[in-house]
């Protein structure tokens, strides 16, 4: 399968992009981009990252050195994590947010 089925809905290429749903009451964010990543660039992230803080949504931006697109979520996995903090940053990022989650 390619992406080119997932965006099949779309009306056109804008509408595909992550940043066109970036709004003022978007759940908070956590984005992390591997500087290594050759699928999707950096500017993407910081596109996202701009949109979201500019309508007021809470964001948090990580980018991670030395770690590829898949390599960030890989580094999730217990025999990964020395690749990057991404659990740690993970856990951090909702544990953040904690006392704001309704009971």
């Amino acid at each position: 399968h390619s992406t080119k089925d997932i965006f099949a809905g779309a009306k056109d290429s804008e509408q595909a992009r992550p940043v066109a749903f970036a709004r003022s009451d978007a759940p908070p964010a956590l984005i992390m981009h591997g500087l290594d990543d050759d699928i999707v660039r950096l500017w993407n992230m910081q596109t996202m990252t701009k949109e979201l803080q500019r309508s007021g949504a809470d964001v948090r931006q990580i980018e991670l050195p030395d770690i590829g697109h898949v390599g960030v979520l890989l580094a999730m996995a217990r025999p990964l994590r020395w690749r990057a903090p991404v659990l740690s940053e993970t856990v951090d990022f909702i544990n953040g947010f904690a006392g704001q989650i309704p009971q």
